[in-house]
């Protein structure tokens, strides 16, 4: 059973931490990184290139548009995604939604000889 995501959202001090998995493979001569629990995708010439636009800029701008909004939007918006929020721990939320490397073929309409790594990160 692979290691379960999770989100940290401090709401007061507009602060995220989180556990995610990421797929990462070459479509159409690009490295791609994915997250699907998040539904964010980088593109680039290699992998540290991919990885640091998601992590560095996709992911960041996701948080910073999501924080913005009301602590019940938050919720609302993570829960499309898949998210439920804790029920004691009220910072805290889990993913819900496993996605597993055929769902991620699916998204991407991939050839099926597509190569697709799977990693857990967290930031």
């Amino acid at each position: 059973m692979p290691k379960r995501e999770s989100l940290k959202i401090d709401f007061n001090k507009r602060q995220v931490k989180g556990v995610f998995k990421v797929y990462n493979f070459i479509d159409h001569g690009s490295f791609v990184v994915y997250i699907p629990s998040l539904n964010l995708t980088s593109y680039g010439d290699n992998k540290g290139e991919a990885v640091k636009s998601l992590f560095e800029v996709i992911v960041g701008d996701f948080f910073d548009n999501l924080l913005v909004m009301p602590e019940y939007r938050i919720t609302e918006e993570l829960k499309k995604l898949g998210w439920q929020r804790g029920r004691v721990m009220r910072k805290k939320f889990e993913q819900t939604v496993y996605v597993d490397k055929d769902g991620v073929l699916k998204n991407f309409n991939l050839k099926e000889e597509t190569v697709i790594n799977e990693e857990i990160m967290a930031v």
